[in-house]
Formats: C-alpha cells, sequence, structure tokens
C-alpha cells in the first residue's frame, strides 16, 4: 500500500473482498472474518500507517494472524479464536462465531500486527498451479521438438514451483509423473475439452527462482510462515505445502533475491547462452506483470523465449502462454487461484473433447 493509504481505502478493499465472498457464496472462516473486519476500524488501521509491502491487505491479515496463532501453538499457548482453525484443531467451531475472538486476538497483538505488516510480504504458495501449467509446458516441449528447456520461476516464494517435473499429477482420467513422487497433486477438469496433457513430463535443464523475499524454508520460522500463507481452513492445501516442504529440504531449490519490475533481464542472462528459457509467474501485480513483459521482449532478442502466466485476464483466472518469438499470445485455460480445477478453452491446442 502506499504511504497516503487511508483506513477508508483499506476498507473499500475489505468490502469488495466482502462481496466477492457473498457472489460465490462462500461461508468458510475467511469469509465471516472478513465481513467482521470490514466494518470495524479498529481492526483496519492495524494495516496503517501504509508502509505494508503488498497491496493484499485482507490476505495479508489473515496471514498474519494465522502466523501468530501457529506460533502461539509451538510454545503450548492458545487463545479462543484457535478454536476456529481447523489447522490448529480436528474439530473447529462455527466460522460464523469467530469474529468476536478475532477481534480480541488482533487487539490483544496489535503491535505485533502492525510490525509484521511492514515487513512481510504475502507468499501463498498453491502447488495447484503446477498442475494447471503442466499442459502449458507440455505445448513448449513440443515447440522444441521435446528438447529441455530452463525454467525461471518470478515470484517464487518458497520456490515449490520448481520442481513441478518431480511431482505427480492425477486429473480423474490421466495422470502422469513419478508414482512414488512425495508430492502428489489432484485437478479436476472440467469444461467440453480436453487439455494437451503430456504421456511423459517435459524435461527440464536448469531451474532457477527470484523473489523480493525469497524464503528459506531451512528455517523454522519461513516454514511456519510459509505454513500461516495456507487459508487456515483447507486441510489439504495445508497437507500439499507440508509434503512440497518435506521434498524443498531434501532438494534445495535455487532462490535468489529480486525484484520482478526491475531484474528479471539480469538474473535470465546467468542461464546458458542459447538455452531455450520459460519464464513464470503468478499472480503477480499488474505493473510487474507488464515489467516482466517489457524485459522478456529485450531477452527474446537472444534465445528462444516463452512465458507462462497464471492471474486475471482481465478479470477470470486463467493460464496464458506468450511465444515471444512466434508473437502470440494465447488464453489457454481458466483455473483458480488455488490451482484446484482446470477448465481448457483454447482449441486450437485441445487434444479432444471430454
Amino acid at each position: 500500500m502506499a504511504e497516503n493509504t487511508s483506513i477508508a481505502d483499506i476498507q473499500a478493499k475489505f468490502r469488495t473482498q466482502v462481496q466477492n465472498y457473498r457472489n460465490t457464496g462462500a461461508t468458510h472462516l475467511y469469509a465471516h472474518l472478513t465481513e467482521g473486519c470490514a466494518e470495524d476500524p479498529q481492526i483496519l488501521a492495524l494495516l496503517l500507517p501504509g508502509e505494508n509491502k503488498t497491496a493484499y491487505g485482507s490476505t495479508l491479515l489473515f496471514i498474519i494472524v494465522h502466523y501468530l496463532l501457529l506460533k502461539d501453538e509451538t510454545q503450548d499457548q492458545q487463545h479462543a479464536l484457535a478454536a476456529y482453525y481447523a489447522s490448529l484443531t480436528p474439530e473447529p467451531r462455527d466460522p460464523a462465531e469467530a469474529f468476536p475472538h478475532f477481534r480480541d486476538f488482533c487487539l490483544t497483538h496489535a503491535a505485533a500486527i502492525r510490525a509484521l505488516a511492514a515487513e512481510r510480504y504475502v507468499q501463498y504458495t498453491a502447488l495447484g498451479r503446477a498442475a494447471v501449467m503442466l499442459p502449458a509446458f507440455n505445448l513448449i516441449a513440443q515447440q522444441l521438438g521435446g528438447a529441455p528447456f530452463a525454467m525461471f520461476d518470478v515470484g517464487s516464494s518458497a520456490g515449490f514451483l520448481l520442481w513441478w517435473d518431480h511431482y505427480r499429477y492425477d486429473y480423474g482420467f490421466h495422470q502422469v509423473g513419478p508414482t512414488d513422487a512425495q508430492v502428489q497433486i489432484h485437478c479436476e477438469v472440467r469444461g467440453t475439452l480436453r487439455p494437451p496433457f503430456p504421456d511423459q513430463l517435459p524435461q527440464v535443464s536448469a531451474r532457477l527462482g527470484m523473489d523480493i523475499d525469497p524464503v528459506d524454508i531451512g528455517a523454522p520460522d519461513q516454514r511456519l510462515w510459509i505454513r500461516a500463507n495456507v487459508s487456515a481452513y483447507n486441510r489439504p492445501h495445508a497437507q500439499l505445502v507440508d509434503s512440497a516442504i518435506a521434498f524443498g529440504l531434501e532438494h534445495k531449490p535455487p532462490l535468489i533475491q529480486g525484484d520482478g519490475s526491475t531484474d528479471v533481464t539480469a538474473h535470465a542472462r546467468a542461464f546458458a547462452p542459447g538455452q531455450p528459457l520459460v519464464i513464470v509467474d503468478t499472480y503477480v501485480p499488474v505493473a510487474v506483470r507488464e515489467a516482466i513483459q517489457a524485459q522478456s521482449r529485450e531477452l527474446a532478442r537472444e534465445r528462444r523465449l516463452f512465458q507462462v502466466t497464471i492471474g486475471s485476464f482481465p478479470v477470470k483466472s486463467g493460464v496464458r502462454l506468450i511465444d515471444y518469438q512466434a508473437g502470440t499470445e494465447t488464453i489457454l485455460a481458466g483455473t483458480t487461484v488455488q490451482g484446484t480445477f482446470l477448465e481448457w478453452q483454447d482449441e486450437a491446442t485441445a487434444t479432444g473433447a471430454l
């Protein structure tokens, strides 16, 4: 948020999210908490004075509270709010009753929340995104005649998506990847078109992740932050992230610090000259996405270059593939922020009907 952000600005963001939840019929914990926060100036003021490094005010607040609750758990302390979190209790209480406890927790921990809001980022890691990107990677591999490509993940957080070619994917009617993989991802396929799934995973020749604040999962506190980024009501997602953490601790992802707005070109040139490169970004801010594309156009003068993006185009979540040499930009599929389903939309690359 900019330094001149006001409570009214923050409230508008929360109210928009409330309406989004109502439109989708969401009744989970965060939907109820957002409704309470949107009309509570004291809670909204915790995200001031506007030094936050993210525009996702409501998301950041919920992550911080989840992080503090998880931290309390490691110290054998429990606030009444913990009883509403599926990540902290096997039988969470009715989320419609949670907000008074959430408010008490926030005001009790106001100083810690303000400090974390000023220094931390939203670093949501959805492993399901690997499943919705896989058909795009397969299309790229076909364009390259099966040759391996390098992968550069911009906004990589803890780097879990860098190891997508070591995971197992289950789309219901199609499975691919090592049967004994530590990370096993399920993705629902919707719609009428069959996505171009590979029979074997494409080959990755080199990989690198860049983030403005890379997460070292070898550090206990940073592992806790990644777990806090998982929605507190989503047990399957939490289990998937835990499996990715276990894999990542054995296969440390190559990560560097950098800003997608300015540093893509320099770090991409670290890959071997002439090596085909796939740049990946997921739900980065629009201004950052545009900066990545501008830098990619420059890089495309030097090597074969593709970009796979998951984001909103312009409103619905989807997967986009850019082939810079061919000058094509294609919306391939619809999906969700979490990558829970894949709905193929590009008839030219579909492999049949469902």
